[in-house]
């Protein structure tokens, strides 16, 4: 795993999310991929579905951080989302609807952003969450999100 030098706040960071997935994570969340200011987690839901959620991070807690869901190789694609659920976050294959996202706070004006709500544990945890919520469906195009 690579780290930002000078990004001592992310660095904080990765080490919170590293704690998050030794005491939480189990086999379910995997280890953090980190290519600059991009953070990939593979994240498994409840019906054993592997996706890999992008973070970007700007500037660390200083602005929320961007989500997306990729495929295995990096890529965005329909097919890495869950189906989207009107109970769920996932507006599949747009935006994650749920703070600390970025995406969230562009579609919610009236809301506010909290640096403290934005780090990369509460945001992994966050969509762990509603990964392995009753709204989650399966994934995008899978015969049972239908």
């Amino acid at each position: 795993m690579s780290v930002v030098r000078g990004a001592g706040d992310l660095e904080e960071g990765l080490r919170e999310l590293a704690e998050l997935i030794h005491d939480i994570g189990g086999e379910r969340i995997g280890s953090p991929d980190v290519h600059g200011k991009r953070v990939y987690v593979p994240l498994t839901a409840r019906d054993g579905e592997r996706y890999v959620l992008r973070i970007v991070v700007e500037r660390y807690l200083a602005q929320p951080p961007c989500c997306t869901f990729v495929d295995e190789h990096y890529q965005e694609t329909p097919e890495a989302w869950p189906a989207p659920h009107p109970a769920g976050p996932f507006r599949s294959p747009t935006f994650i609807c749920t703070p600390p996202t970025a995406e969230f706070y562009r579609y919610h004006r009236d809301r506010e952003y909290d640096p403290s709500d934005g780090t990369l544990a509460n945001a992994v945890a966050t969509i762990f969450v509603a990964l392995n919520a009753p709204a989650y469906q399966g994934r995008w195009g899978s015969r049972r999100a239908r």
